[in-house]
């Protein structure tokens, strides 16, 4: 299910607070990946706190690392 960009989701959003989320995608404020797509900055993968994400939960999905594959279909 496509995960719509509301000012609501990226309250609940938790990218900022992932280990992969770098100084460049805080600078360009970068979130909500499963929404908007991956990340133009250069990342290197920490660890993932996709499966932790209530927006992950509530629409059931099922990848991990958005900011480096984006958001699937």
């Amino acid at each position: 299910m496509k995960v719509p960009d509301t000012p609501l989701n990226r309250l609940r959003c938790i990218c900022g607070r992932c280990p992969t989320h770098n100084s460049c995608m805080k600078e360009k404020l970068e979130l909500l990946f499963c929404s908007m797509g991956k990340s133009d900055c250069p990342l290197v993968k920490v660890s993932c706190l996709c499966p932790q994400c209530p927006i992950e939960m509530q629409y059931r999905l099922s990848l991990m690392y958005y900011c480096d594959f984006g958001a699937g279909d």
